[in-house]
């Protein structure tokens, strides 16, 4: 419980490290606390927080759901600096 626990994330400001740890817990914390006010999208719709090249993987994004849902397979479009980004 959030509001009798004090929860520490350990972080670095140079190296980055916790930042996804302490992401993570900022975004439990608010679905516990604003359950009652999510409304469902049919059309999904999310925020790029990183992109990197996994060995084995390929290009790799990690990202934050807003609404709607995402299915093995499905197509997304991802708009970069200069328009969308597409492989091929």
């Amino acid at each position: 419980d959030y509001r009798s626990n004090l929860s520490l994330v350990p972080t670095s400001a140079f190296t980055g490290e916790g930042v996804p740890d302490l992401l993570m817990l900022v975004i439990q914390i608010t679905q516990q606390l604003m359950t009652h006010k999510l409304e469902y999208m049919p059309w999904p719709e999310a925020t790029v927080l990183e992109v990197k090249s996994i060995e084995g993987l390929g290009t790799t994004i990690d990202i934050v759901l807003l609404n709607g849902e995402l299915h093995q397979g499905d197509t997304i479009v991802v708009c970069g600096m200069n328009g969308e980004l597409h492989q091929g």
